[in-house]
């Protein structure tokens, strides 16, 4: 291997992949952490955007001693783009298994309204502490200030660079990048490409796809055709208001939704009803009802068994999947732990392909906190086009 991405939740996993599927960079996105695979990549879903920091700190350390272990040369710590999760402490880790090594983390995200502006993390232009995702009810982002976020976790030098071109004037075990544009994040990449001293690079899914296409490793992946999808299930545990407009939106274009409510009694009517909804129409929904009560995680899990034996009954063709605890928990019911990236279908929106019964099911992944209200109509137009 050449490369080792790492990511905390499913979803991330899935995007860093697509984007080295588009640099054309073989890879693999395993859900069971770090794994020997023949491909040039491994993306290693460690799932702890929930956990504590100590068990963050220990799952990020022994895929990292494997990466040293092993020579990887290029490894990459993907953040969450609105700073949930265990920052500080993953990269604690990283700097403590690779001594002598700068951390590099470009946190912008332009594309998805992200920008880095003196270090502070606005959302189309507002402070992050002032948005919605403060008051997630899973993993609350309170903190604008990315150098005080991760001092206070790390313990280690922080510095602010304000272009890519002055990334190499610091010696700060962290530096962490400004970034407004598109431009600044290719910027910083190509500074990163010819870095003097050892690296870890850090940063969200935007900026992956400029690094993957600046560093130099073995190439030539070309996603395989595939045949256009009939029987779709959409399954949306986000709790996002902007997950919540995109499937009112489509609700309101004619496509049936079910909802999961509180009861679990509930839940095998609710996979009866999705069968019957796909082999009608094609397309389904099944999503979290505003009033339903319980464990984030847990309705996570529910979410992921009727899906996945709504998936399987059916013989689905796709499976579209909002949010990253909802993308592991279908895996995880449908006993699939490795995934093969394929590309994007938009910004954030990965596109890859499953082994199922001996079939191959497109999956087509999304964090609950962006995108177009019609998003759901440009993932059926990919999904039902041949490619």
């Amino acid at each position: 291997m050449e490369l080792i991405a790492i990511a905390d939740d499913a979803t991330g996993a899935l995007e860093i992949g697509a984007h080295l599927a588009n640099a054309h960079i073989r890879s693999m996105v395993s859900t069971r952490g770090a794994a020997f695979v023949d491909r040039t990549a491994l993306v290693a879903d460690t799932e702890t955007r929930h956990v504590s920091a100590p068990l963050a700190g220990r799952r990020v350390a022994h895929i990292a001693r494997r990466a040293r272990i092993l020579g990887v040369p290029h490894v990459y710590k993907k953040t969450d783009s609105t700073l949930r999760g265990n920052i500080g402490p993953e990269f604690r880790a990283l700097l403590r298994v690779f001594t002598g090594h700068t951390l590099v983390y470009v946190p912008a995200y332009p594309k998805l309204g992200r920008t880095v502006i003196g270090g502070v993390l606005r959302i189309d232009g507002k402070p992050l502490s002032e948005t919605a995702f403060a008051a997630d009810r899973l993993n609350p982002s309170k903190e604008s200030s990315i150098p005080r976020l991760l001092h206070d976790s790390i313990g280690e030098s922080v510095a602010v660079a304000r272009a890519g071109d002055e990334l190499g004037d610091f010696d700060a075990r962290v530096i962490v990048c400004d970034s407004e544009s598109d431009a600044d994040l290719e910027r910083a990449a190509m500074a990163l490409a010819r870095f003097e001293r050892p690296v870890l690079v850090a940063g969200t899914g935007g900026f992956a796809s400029y690094w993957a296409r600046a560093i130099p490793v073995t190439r030539g992946f070309e996603a395989p055709s595939r045949d256009p999808a009939r029987r779709v299930l959409i399954c949306s545990g986000s709790l996002h208001p902007v997950s919540a407009r995109q499937l009112e939106f489509a609700r309101k274009s004619g496509l049936a939704v079910h909802y999961l409510e509180t009861d679990a009694r509930a839940d095998e009517s609710i996979e009866r009803s999705l069968v019957e909804s796909i082999a009608e129409g094609g397309w389904v929904a099944l999503a979290v009802s505003r009033t339903a009560q319980g464990e984030p995680q847990e309705i996570a899990r529910r979410l992921g068994i009727i899906a996945s034996r709504a998936a399987k009954w059916v013989g689905a063709d796709a499976l579209v999947v909002f949010g990253g605890d909802t993308v592991f928990a279908i895996l995880s019911a449908l006993g699939v732990n490795a995934i093969e990236p394929r590309g994007e279908v938009l910004p954030g929106v990965p596109a890859s392909a499953i082994a199922l019964r001996g079939r191959t099911v497109q999956l087509v992944t999304k964090a609950g906190g962006f995108g177009e209200p019609d998003i759901l109509e440009v993932i059926r137009r990919h999904l039902e086009s041949a490619a």
